[in-house]
């Protein structure tokens, strides 16, 4: 019997990673509404791709979209849900989410590689409670930061595994990988090739990689696919280069859209609540590694610590800052807190029994991974975001009402995730409409509005009934105009 559970143990621990993974990252994943910006302007783009057939060309409100710069790799993931499952929330964040749990399953695997299982544990743990790593705008929002961490983490392993085994087929996982991340958020894919270069020079593999055949296949068919995607962008949409080179590649040098922050935003960031629980671990890791010349794996871990220096470097260096720009980091850092855990498991080791141990570290994770969990389900947002996407939570809530159909949705503000609402319920055949101006508006219609100055124009023109209501969003039926 115990022969039996020895050889089923490796398949049922995955089985309970797997299990944690889905709790915190896929669980109810369509349940909370369309977010402004990135999310939803992916979602429109998505959308007329499938209608206009142009797979390499971005569109928002059926006009080329120039504000979105990034190749289409995203979409053309979202497209693949949105034909299995429909088009909806899920389908849209189905590619972060399982970029996400796959980057947990690489760094589980690398770990127990290089270290161990109980150290693969630990680093998964840590990654799966990050408040960086999970919630919006990474593992569980539709936009593109999940999938290029999970790129940018397969690259920096492979580089790794190429300087310590010398095998030549994972620089070309390197590059790959790199060219995925290039066409998922184009610059923001290199900023670890820094530190590829210093570790090259360190490891004396500079002058044989650069003479390999394997790196100039690679090099060149990088080049290659990626000038041809977005040239073929260039084509349908005349302009996009020119909006490549001076508003993405700028972002080093020129705030974009107000996002000025000081140099240490994301270290301050990472303290205080993206990496919050975590990053002393990390520093304490970095800081043991480097004092102890042989420590276990002392070669990788440095590895890792200029990878991070390298990009975090980049990032904070550059003018144009948003707080989720750091993600590709943590599971770098989670990796850096290994002899933090290894240190206190040892001490801890020598005084209390294996299983008492392996209690301890179990209740260590456990609060965290609940508030991750608590954190996930609730999907609590600030109170003026609440207030600014009220039309979005009300049509999320009830779209699915008869009493929507040929309804007015009054916005002047930001609406691509009323345009999400506006595709979906088409597709479920209900039609509504988005207009930014009272004028537009008749006796007998009925308007969805949040805003307390649009309500007032509202109020000033027409005799209104109240349809139905959530939150700040009213659901009006205007039924006569005022003389």
């Amino acid at each position: 019997m115990s022969g039996s559970i020895t050889k089923f143990q490796p398949y049922l621990q995955y089985l309970i990673l797997l299990v944690l993974i889905y709790l915190v990252i896929f669980l109810k994943l369509g349940s909370f509404h369309m977010r402004w910006w990135d999310e939803s302007m992916f979602a429109v783009n998505t959308y007329e791709m499938i209608q206009n057939g142009n797979w390499f060309a971005l569109y928002f409100d059926n006009n080329p979209d120039l504000y979105n710069t990034k190749p289409p790799l995203t979409n053309w993931l979202q497209v693949i849900f949105v034909k299995l499952i429909g088009y909806n929330e899920t389908a849209i964040r189905l590619p972060s989410a399982i970029a996400a749990a796959l980057t947990v399953l690489f760094v589980f695997e690398f770990v127990k590689k290089y270290w161990g299982n109980v150290e693969a544990w630990f680093t998964s743990l840590v990654l799966l409670t990050a408040n960086g790593f999970i919630h919006f705008h990474t593992a569980r929002t539709g936009d593109s930061d999940a999938l290029l961490t999970l790129f940018t983490t397969i690259s920096c392993f492979a580089f790794i595994q190429y300087t310590q085994e010398e095998n030549s087929k994972y620089l070309l996982v390197t590059i790959a990988f790199l060219l995925l991340g290039f066409l998922t958020k184009l610059y923001a894919a290199l900023l670890f090739t820094p530190a590829f270069l210093i570790i090259l020079i360190q490891s004396k593999k500079l002058k044989s990689t650069l003479t390999s055949p394997y790196f100039w296949v690679g090099i060149v068919s990088f080049v290659f696919i990626s000038f041809g995607v977005l040239y073929a962008r260039e084509i349908t949409t005349p302009g996009y280069f020119y909006e490549l080179i001076f508003k993405d590649a700028g972002r080093v040098f020129v705030e974009v859209e107000n996002h000025k922050e000081p140099f240490f935003f994301y270290i301050e960031n990472l303290f205080d609540y993206r990496f919050q629980l975590w990053i002393i671990p990390a520093l304490l890791g970095a800081v043991i590694t480097l004092s102890k010349s042989d420590s276990h794996n002392r070669k990788v871990q440095i590895s890792i610590l200029w990878m991070v220096i390298s990009y975090l470097l980049i990032i904070s260096i550059s003018l144009t800052k948003l707080e989720w720009y750091d993600m590709p980091l943590l599971p770098l850092l989670a990796i850096l807190t290994i002899p933090t855990f290894k240190l206190i498991y040892s001490e801890i080791g020598n005084l209390i029994k294996t299983y008492r141990l392996t209690l301890l570290f179990g209740f260590i994770f456990l609060l965290p991974f609940i508030e991750m969990f608590n954190k996930s389900q609730a999907n609590t947002i600030p109170p003026g975001q609440k207030t600014y996407e009220a039309n979005e939570i009300f049509l999320s809530r009830k779209g699915h009402q008869s009493f929507l159909q040929n309804s007015f949705v009054l916005s002047n503000d930001w609406k691509g995730s009323l345009l999400f609402y506006k595709y979906k319920l088409h597709e479920l055949g209900t039609e509504i409409n988005i207009i930014n101006s009272t004028g537009q508006l008749s006796v007998n219609d009925r308007v969805l509005v949040s805003k307390d100055e649009l309500k007032s124009q509202l109020k000033k023109s027409f005799e209104l009934e109240v349809i139905d209501q959530h939150n700040e969003a009213v659901l009006y039926q205007i039924n006569s105009v005022k003389r």
